[in-house]
């Protein structure tokens, strides 16, 4: 490692290491006996203005680009939580549109809809906003709308389905389908620059979401299958995620670094 001497004291200096370059503040013992003292380092890349710390994307997080760390210490990662219950309702609402076992009643969802997708997922993305997480915010409290609004429509009691004839219903079901695909695709563009995983599991989305968004506009019962199968992919890529949130190597046989496998061209500290 090289260290450039030239400008020391209260003046941050640049650390060469393993081809990447750092700033990094030192200073000199009052003794005057020429020790350097390094203090703890904030560690950023060279184009930044001032020392600060820095972190590369994380789909654990749903930061989708590089992002200085919370300044609230007190709170905790609030993004697996909400990962884990959007991955969940994906993954039931999947395999009753894929038909599997024979399943095609939704009602089942009605529950875990409100509680789960809708409530749970709500806080989370609540409490990302004070760990500063705008794009995690968007997107929990987001999704967490859809599936509140998802259990008032499979909920006979809100006397919605009643309200349409079938011909009407394929017309308001591909309209609402249509307004989060339409969010979901927006949010898409925002991961193109973060990890492969966090990538991936937007691109899902929007694929499953555009399969379903056909069925309900031409009625065509295969491509809602279809969406259904997509849609179980796509839970575990979620699930997937959520696990890179909560796992470590304190903790964890099956660690993987997020930071290797990052998009390509994908900006790194």
């Amino acid at each position: 490692m090289e260290i450039d001497l030239e400008a020391y004291g209260d003046e941050p200096v640049i650390i060469n290491s393993k081809g990447r370059r750092y700033f990094l503040k030192v200073s000199t013992s009052e003794s005057g006996d020429n020790i350097i003292h390094f203090e703890e380092p904030p560690i950023v890349p060279t184009d930044c203005d001032t020392p600060c710390e820095l972190l590369n994307a994380f789909g654990g997080t749903l930061n989708p680009g590089i992002h200085s760390p919370p300044k609230n210490k007190s709170i905790g990662n609030p993004v697996p939580l909400g990962l884990a219950t959007f991955s969940y309702c994906v993954l039931v609402v999947s395999l009753i549109n894929a038909e599997v076992r024979g399943l095609t009643n939704p009602r089942v969802m009605i529950g875990p809809a409100f509680f789960l997708g809708g409530l749970v997922e709500l806080i989370a993305g609540i409490v990302a906003l004070f760990v500063e997480g705008t794009f995690a915010a968007v997107t929990l409290g987001g999704f967490s709308g859809f599936w509140f609004s998802y259990g008032c429509l499979k909920t006979d009691q809100f006397g919605i389905r009643a309200s349409y004839t079938d011909d009407e219903w394929r017309s308001a079901e591909g309209f609402f389908l249509l307004g989060w695909l339409i969010l979901s695709f927006l949010l898409l563009l925002c991961t193109m620059k973060a990890t492969i995983g966090l990538f991936l599991l937007f691109v899902g989305i929007n694929l499953f979401q555009l399969l379903l968004t056909i069925a309900a506009f031409t009625g065509n019962h295969n491509i809602r299958k279809v969406g259904g199968y997509l849609g179980i992919i796509t839970s575990c890529v979620g699930w997937y995620n959520m696990y890179c949130g909560i796992a470590t190597p304190d903790n964890s046989y099956f660690y993987v670094p997020a930071e290797n496998f990052m998009m390509p061209r994908a900006p790194r500290v």
